[in-house]
């Protein structure tokens, strides 16, 4: 559902109006606050408010905040920035509203930026010894750990034994990773898609629920609200939870909705330099933006669509969506780690007849070509007992 239609920015131009888009969030008391008194400021007048729930619709505050909650950013008919504040101070931003406006329609003064969009470049020399590396180093340096950062790490500890006892010590940066570490019981709702996925993968529960938020078309919608749909980040982290279903009960409506999501993501969402974060809904999400944390969960998902199937297709695309995260990434290291998970099921991925615990190269499938008694079977089509029989020398 778009927040920004064209209609938006024709009535702010025929009534000489600017758009006052006031960025809110879940369990945010001090936005309430701010909420239930700016239509109170007489200047509001002069504005078309639009309230967006940055958990709801983060497409948008990528695009128009700098990352901070609560925002109020202002935009001109012409669909540029006329300014950003970030206050809950109600007086300044009564005054700071009055002089936007008059800077704008009665000095012509006010000098507007364009929306900016996040490209990047799809990266072809890629150091996995260099990734993994800056990932394990950061954990260990106390950098908040993830469930994907953690998953990276209980592997590495299985390839050296001597980090395995760090793990506790690794700093959670959720309630996820906090189980995962430490063990300790939490409550996630079921409010969004993406809290519905990580419970069914790590507790193997909701994997009916998980399908009340795709469409038949494949678009995941975000929330209970279904209002936004299409996110891939959603669309990443969904299908991999179906995966994970897939792989603990062969049960191919898992895996066909897994295609589904695929073909929506291929369709709606890919273009040159990776996968935008969102479908092109309105004008603002028309400036193209690559997600390098969701383009990462994509990499893993098809990375592990690949192993399962062996369709080359998704091989070709994990790798494009890996390339156009670390485009845009830098050293960060929650992506690094998520990159590197996918790069070593792309070149080291192994299929096999059970799941294994920590070892992130293996994916569960109904039957490989080997004889009985082999287990695991890898990319070149080598069959073999025991997984200790597979040398893995890449860091």
């Amino acid at each position: 559902m778009s927040l920004f239609p064209d209609s938006l920015f024709n009535d702010a131009r025929f009534y000489n109006k600017l758009i006052l888009t006031f960025f809110t969030a879940d369990n945010c008391k001090i936005c309430d606050n701010i909420e239930s008194n700016i239509e109170k400021i007489p200047v509001i007048t002069k504005y078309i408010l639009v309230k967006v729930n940055a958990d709801e619709y983060p497409a948008y505050f990528v695009r128009l905040t700098r990352g901070v909650i609560p925002t109020l950013t202002i935009l001109t008919p012409e669909r540029e920035i006329a300014s950003i504040i970030e206050s809950t101070d109600l007086k300044f931003i009564e005054s700071a509203l009055r002089k936007v406006y008059e800077d704008y329609y009665v000095n012509k003064a006010l000098r507007t930026v364009k929306i900016q969009a996040l490209e990047g470049e799809l990266v072809n020399n890629i150091d996995l010894q260099s990734m993994v590396y800056e990932v394990i180093t950061s954990l260990l340096n106390g950098a908040l750990a993830d469930f994907r950062t953690i998953e990276l790490y209980n592997f590495y500890s299985t390839i050296y034994p001597e980090y395995k006892k760090g793990i506790k010590d690794l700093n959670p940066l959720d309630d996820i990773a906090r189980y995962i570490i430490k063990g300790e019981n939490i409550n996630i709702d079921d409010n969004y898609a993406i809290s519905v996925a990580l419970k069914s993968m790590y507790f193997m529960t909701n994997e009916e629920k998980l399908l009340e938020f795709i469409n038949e078309d494949g678009s995941v919608f975000r929330s209970y609200r279904k209002q936004m749909k299409g996110m891939l980040a959603d669309e990443s982290i969904v299908g991999s939870a179906l995966l994970d279903a897939y792989e603990n009960t062969f049960d191919e409506k898992y895996l066909n909705k897994a295609f589904q999501i695929y073909n929506y993501v291929k369709s709606n969402l890919e273009i040159n330099n990776g996968f935008l974060d969102s479908p092109k809904i309105d004008v603002i999400t028309l400036i193209p933006y690559i997600d390098p944390l969701a383009n990462s969960e994509l990499a893993i998902f098809l990375s592990r669509l690949y192993l399962i199937t062996g369709d080359e297709k998704f091989k070709n695309d994990a790798m494009k969506a890996l390339k156009a995260s670390l485009g845009v990434a830098g050293n960060n290291y929650r992506i690094l780690a998520r990159a590197s998970i996918a790069y070593i099921k792309l070149l080291y991925g192994i299929r096999g007849l059970e799941r294994v615990k920590d070892d992130i190269r293996v994916e569960k499938v109904k039957e490989i070509m080997c004889e009985k008694e082999y287990k695991y079977q890898d990319l070149y089509g080598k069959c073999y007992k025991d997984l200790k029989e597979i040398e893995f020398t890449a860091f």
